[in-house]
């Protein structure tokens, strides 16, 4: 990948983009939040340019939405909840740019939905629950709608399982 990158073959920046969120994913499993913190920022730099090329594409929209949520997460974690709100905020504005062109597109809606519950999650900690509450309302509608087009999905009713769960915690 680095020596088709190298060349200007910037097809290798796709792959290269997952790779660096893998990565990313991979640190923050072995307890190594900087480097986690470090992949991820690489990889939403490489996302964000093949989304500027591909704008239309639902996938480089996805992908960087789901590297800018992983660095929420680990701005979370951090401590700084603005860096953080404001990477969750932005993936969450991807995604809601995709499912206006393509509204039952499932995998964008499972990342809205998870995004929706780490923005509940971040606002729970912050002591902010007016707001927690509207993400958990929001992600609860997504997931029902999700679960009523495929009834079969466990994943589908795990995930309205935690936000249940979290809507009980603001009640």
């Amino acid at each position: 990948l680095r020596t088709r990158a190298a060349s200007g073959d910037r097809s290798a920046e796709a792959p290269r983009g997952a790779l660096l969120a893998n990565l990313g994913n991979l640190h923050s499993d072995c307890d190594r939040p900087d480097r986690a913190l470090a992949c991820w920022q690489a990889a939403a730099e490489v996302q964000r340019r093949v989304f500027e090329r591909e704008p239309e594409s639902w996938l480089a929209a996805r992908e960087l939405a789901v590297s800018l949520s992983n660095l929420g997460g680990a701005w979370r974690r951090r401590g700084d909840v603005a860096a953080a709100r404001g990477s969750h905020l932005e993936a969450v504005g991807l995604i809601d740019h995709v499912l206006v062109r393509e509204p039952y597109r499932t995998e964008v809606q499972e990342a809205l939905g998870l995004m929706l519950h780490n923005l509940t999650t971040l606002e729970l900690a912050a002591a902010n629950p007016a707001a927690a509450r509207g993400y958990a309302e929001r992600a609860l509608a997504v997931r029902v709608e999700m679960c009523a087009r495929n009834p079969r999905s466990g994943r589908d009713r795990q995930a309205l399982v935690d936000i249940w769960s979290n809507r009980f915690r603001l009640a």
